[in-house]
């Protein structure tokens, strides 16, 4: 018997790729769906908040892990920041449970840092529907992207960038559209990779997915 006929082939997830128009964050939305899906999205957050996960995460923004600084977010430059970019997040409608707390990761980190400034923030991703736009803007000065930048802002401000889901290329891109020393000096960015790799000491519980 020839087994290597048998073999099962890993499965690999197919890539999805969308071509944006805006148009489709306007559609109607249907007011009892959109209901509870933001109950849903309020559900996520509780879980994450109550997780060991998040007690990690609060350590390291206020910077008293082991009585030292965060190593990704130095809470001295916290109030320096004045916006807060979110790409890749995912649709919390239609995409995996995870992208519903990783908007909740993005909503505390947004919160801790509106302790010492007002903070804008941006999202977008292609996948995003006009219930993702709903609920992302059911928080105070959260807004969703019209254009697709493709990951090249330009910065001429202190900017936090968070990236949960965004391949290799667009982290080039936008390195790419600000490579000059003033730019980069303006830049933070919170990679998923950069958040394993800061928690992976720390005891900590899978949230839900």
């Amino acid at each position: 018997v020839n087994r290597k006929a048998h073999r099962h082939k890993p499965h690999q997830e197919k890539e999805i790729h969308y071509v944006w128009d805006p148009s489709v964050l306007d559609l109607q939305v249907d007011e009892k769906k959109l209901g509870k899906l933001l109950d849903q999205v309020r559900s996520a957050q509780q879980v994450f908040q109550a997780s060991d996960f998040y007690s990690s995460f609060k350590l390291l923004v206020d910077g008293h892990r082991d009585g030292g600084e965060s190593p990704l977010l130095l809470p001295a430059a916290l109030h320096l920041l004045e916006e807060f970019v979110v790409y890749g997040l995912g649709s919390i409608e239609n995409g995996p449970p995870a992208c519903k707390y990783q908007f909740a990761l993005a909503v505390n980190l947004a919160r801790e840092i509106r302790r010492s400034t007002c903070l804008e923030a941006v999202f977008f991703d292609p996948a995003f529907t006009a219930y993702d736009r709903r609920v992302i803007e059911s928080e105070g000065n959260f807004s969703v992207m019209r254009m697709d930048e493709k990951c090249a802002r330009a910065i001429d401000r202190p900017t936090l960038f968070y990236m949960p889901h965004c391949e290799a290329k667009l982290y080039d891109s936008l390195l790419r559209a600000n490579w000059s020393v003033e730019q980069l000096s303006k830049m933070v960015c919170e990679l998923r990779c950069a958040w394993l790799v800061a928690l992976r000491h720390t005891e900590m519980v899978s949230l839900p997915l």
